[in-house]
């Protein structure tokens, strides 16, 4: 605090730390000495100025602390200025991450900064909904999987994630050719997992699914790397929902069981969600429905309790769907002690308000014919 009692406001603050920058800036200012008069006026804040005129002076000088205080900030401008106003800085923002230098260790700051701040915006501000905000995001975006750091592109995918989950289902269908192509086998990993986390949002929101969004789900599930096969296996389940069940049948049903049987565990436990996507909306009568259930119990067995956690999620919906294959099938006791593990190793999961092994009942007393099965 300085001295007197006095409190530093905000402002002073930022004008203390953009003092600090003037005199630590390698490439302008290598000493006090160098801080002239005319670089004060360059870069002191004119009095009477609109928030977005500021914003938009601080991206024009380009100061790191100045940046910084534009990406940390752009929600709060999104929720007090006309939006003509925040889209001129957010066009402003989005190119000067198209022309920053990647690599640099106060770049890496800068991008992370300006993906969370964005990211802030689309929650908080609604910038998804902001005319075609979103285009200048969606365009910058594209300079990031390029040299930037891993923890860029994370924080990016995040962000565009949160971008599309929010986007009009009209703006979000212009992308779908190249949200496919990002998932192309020649693309870069960081690519290739963005389409994976995309395509169930495509799906969720329009609501369909048509062959190409269903054969890049089925080739990224098969992915060289095991990251990109999680992150798909993971999001079958609303792809799964919004296609036909011969479509399910013919390219789906062969991809979950190549799941269930990865060599990595992780990607097994994703293929366990897949497939219980799977016996959500598979007829109890077709041929598919006792291969998955089947399969699903040879890899639920002696697995760990966590990977049993989406099943109790879902078990619900397919073991009355499929009951009567699951009886047919002499399966009941096997599921019962796959169930039975899982209580074994955790007191209960909370769904809906209720924990688990209290309604662990209803759920197998629909299963089984006869009370001492249970």
């Amino acid at each position: 605090m300085p001295r007197g009692g006095k409190r530093m406001s905000s402002y002073e603050k930022l004008m203390r730390e953009l003092s600090k920058e003037w005199l630590d800036d390698s490439n302008e200012f290598q000493s006090k000495s160098k801080v002239t008069e005319a670089d004060m006026q360059k870069y002191a804040t004119p009095e009477g100025i609109t928030e977005s005129d500021r914003f938009n002076m601080y991206l024009k000088n380009g100061l790191q602390t100045q940046l910084m205080y534009v990406a940390a900030n752009l929600w709060s401008l999104g929720q007090t200025s006309p939006v003509d106003a925040y889209t001129s800085v957010l066009t402003g923002l989005c190119k000067k991450i198209s022309e920053t230098e990647a690599k640099s260790a106060v770049a890496t700051e800068f991008l992370i900064a300006t993906a969370e701040g964005l990211q802030r915006s689309i929650d908080r501000s609604g910038l998804a909904t902001y005319g075609n905000a979103w285009k200048s995001v969606w365009s910058a975006s594209k300079s990031i999987f390029g040299d930037s750091k891993e923890e860029v592109k994370a924080a990016w995918q995040d962000c565009i994630v949160s971008l599309c989950s929010e986007m009009s289902d009209a703006n979000l269908q212009q992308l779908v050719p190249e949200i496919i192509l990002l998932g192309d086998v020649s693309e870069k990993l960081q690519k290739r997992e963005l389409c994976a986390r995309l395509l169930p949002v495509l799906c969720s929101k329009l609501h369909t699914a048509d062959s190409s969004l269903v054969l890049r789900s089925s080739s990224l599930a098969q992915d060289i790397d095991a990251s990109v096969r999680l992150l798909m296996a993971k999001g079958l389940p609303p792809v799964i929902k919004t296609i036909d069940i011969h479509s399910v049948s013919d390219q789906l049903v062969p991809c979950c069981q190549e799941l269930l049987s990865d060599e990595e565990e992780e990607v097994r436990a994703g293929g366990v969600v897949a497939c219980t996507g799977l016996l959500e909306v598979i007829p109890s009568s077709h041929e598919s429905f006792g291969l998955i259930f089947d399969q699903l119990c040879d890899c639920l067995e002696n697995c760990p309790p966590e990977i049993l956690e989406p099943v109790v999620h879902s078990s619900g919906t397919w073991m009355w769907a499929g009951k009567s294959c699951i009886q047919a099938g002499g399966v009941s006791k096997r599921l019962l002690n796959i169930l039975r593990q899982f209580l074994e190793h955790t007191s209960g999961v909370r769904i809906d308000g209720r924990v688990f092994t209290q309604s662990l009942s209803s759920s197998t007393c629909s299963l089984f014919t006869t009370p001492q099965e249970l």
